[in-house]
């Protein structure tokens, strides 16, 4: 104590009144606190900077067990200054580091109007100016739900709502602006929507390519069905004419294999054909209805054969 003063005796009796009346974060839940002492009057002077680290370190606990993060961690930054008694800066400073593990943040990337990176970017809660620009590093929220606007100069405010939980570090969060007076595409909310009768129309962009894969695997099929059972028909009408009254030489029993091995080729080419198509068709149908909400309603399909000089295949037309 120093100077021995009996003002300064009577501040530490207060700091060790608090220190048995409040219990620690990590233990919330165990027994119940004693009734809390008398506390004696702090004379002015010396004793205003002993209430204010006793007061910050109450606090610090109290706002730990609401969920403010935030606050809870600016309290605990005041009751563990080197001015602070040390009883009290022994319990803050581990308990500083426990809230800095459990605090989220959030990493905001924005873009311009003409899709360039930008910093100028306002991040407001309730009214209140959380930062005035972006700096590229982590900005801690409390945890919970949080209801954001992002403002940049010249273009339409975008709000975004987040649900954060706590030791959620660093979470990417992307806005992109749109000039004012020009329509802005609907950003993605972060919780999904409930489904609904139309849930499920929107499809990833590779689905379009998957459908003309498809639709390429069932034309090289359809070929290769044709093919094969031309041969086939050739060689079964060759086995039949050595036939004559269905009795065939033994020689010709190779090629009756065959024609027969043949045509199971080709039965096998037309119905992977079938499946192409049909599968490729379908899928480029999807794409579309995800594409265009309006379009979704009057989107038709259309198969046609398509035959060439050499060729065959399957025409397929949206419209």
């Amino acid at each position: 104590v120093r100077g021995g003063s009996a003002s300064a005796a009577a501040l530490l009796s207060v700091a060790a009144v608090a220190l048995t009346a409040a219990p620690a974060p990590a233990a919330a839940q165990e027994a119940a606190p004693a009734p809390a002492a008398a506390v004696p009057s702090i004379p002015a002077g010396e004793g205003e900077p002993l209430a204010r680290c006793v007061h910050a370190f109450g606090e610090a606990q109290r706002l730990r067990r609401e969920g403010k993060l935030r606050a809870s961690r600016a309290e605990l930054l005041a009751c563990a200054r080197s001015e602070c008694p040390s009883v009290l800066v022994e319990r803050c400073v581990p308990w500083l580091r426990e809230l800095d593990a459990a605090l989220p943040s959030i990493v905001v990337a924005a873009r311009d109007e003409a899709g360039a990176d930008t910093t100028q970017v306002r991040v407001i809660e309730g009214g209140v100016v959380l930062a005035e620009r972006l700096d590229g590093r982590a900005l801690p929220l409390d945890p919970g739900p949080h209801e954001l606007r992002f403002e940049h100069p010249g273009a339409v405010p975008v709000e975004r709502r987040l649900v954060l939980t706590e030791a959620e570090r660093s979470r990417r969060v992307e806005i992109s602006f749109a000039a004012r007076g020009r329509p802005r595409a609907r950003a993605r909310p972060e919780v999904e929507p409930a489904a609904g009768p139309r849930a499920g129309l929107l499809r990833p962009a590779w689905l379009a390519g998957l459908g003309y894969a498809e639709l390429g695997v069932g034309a090289a099929a359809l070929v290769v069905g044709t093919v094969t059972g031309a041969v086939a028909l050739s060689e079964m009408g060759s086995v039949r004419d050595g036939c004559p009254g269905d009795i065939c030489p033994t020689e010709l029993g190779g090629r009756y294999r065959r024609a027969a091995t043949l045509a199971h080729v080709s039965t096998i080419g037309f119905i992977a054909a079938g499946v192409g198509t049909a599968t490729g068709a379908a899928s480029l149908f999807l794409c579309r209805r995800g594409g265009s909400a309006g379009a979704a309603e009057r989107a038709e399909l259309a198969l046609r054969p398509a035959l060439g000089f050499g060729t065959v295949g399957l025409a397929v037309t949206f419209w």
